[in-house]
């Protein structure tokens, strides 16, 4: 009523109360009463996280290969995330914008820039075998990153899922139909060429 709200959050989420653009109050799990008209409110979620991935890159025998996994990271500052993302909820607490996306997937860049240069030096035989170095690669890169350093966030740990190569669609359909897919094949070849000699063969007749 008269723009006075009530608002209670969950001791796994960090909360950012501005009022007139400073901060009013902040820390854990927090209950108040707020004015809305002069109130902004954050509210950061503390607890780890498991964020899958899937991305492609090209062999030194230009070979691609695709990586799936999983890196593990929790928000060890949520003011710093606060100056970086929006967070904002309304004031029901649901967030205004799922910026948890764009941090998901600057996470996910960083990954593949530290994955992408061992990819290119290795042959595909080798890096399908690679798993625990990608993994180490992908820390390592992380963990140095400035980018991922700027979010306030600290890297967990990394998982490599599957490192594969990435076969065209007519190898999975040989994969798939082995013996019946090269017979198919074969028929598919011998009909078009008879197909292009009886048409070479029209063209020969005299008209």
């Amino acid at each position: 009523m008269f723009g006075i709200n009530h608002i209670k959050f969950d001791s796994m989420t960090y909360v950012l109360h501005f009022k007139n653009g400073s901060i009013q109050r902040e820390g854990r799990g927090l209950s108040f009463f707020y004015f809305e008209p002069n109130s902004s409110i954050a509210a950061i979620p503390m607890g780890s996280n498991d964020l899958p991935f899937i991305f492609n890159e090209s062999t030194n025998d230009y070979q691609t290969v695709n990586i799936q996994g999983q890196i593990s990271y929790k928000i060890s500052n949520p003011k710093i995330l606060a100056d970086v993302l929006d967070f904002t909820v309304n004031d029901l607490g649901q967030y205004k914008k799922n910026d948890i996306e764009k941090l998901n997937q600057r996470i996910i860049n960083e990954a593949q820039t530290a994955t992408s240069s061992f990819i290119h030096e290795i042959k595909l035989k080798d890096a399908i075998r690679s798993a625990k170095a990608i993994e180490g690669k992908i820390l390592e890169g992380l963990r140095a990153s400035q980018a991922i350093g700027m979010l306030g966030i600290e890297i967990l740990g990394a998982n490599i899922l599957a490192c594969a190569p990435l076969l065209k669609w007519h190898e999975l359909l040989k994969q798939k139909h082995g013996k019946s897919y090269n017979r198919k094949q074969t028929r598919l070849s011998m009909s078009g060429g008879i197909l292009l000699s009886n048409k070479n063969a029209s063209l020969k007749k005299p008209s």
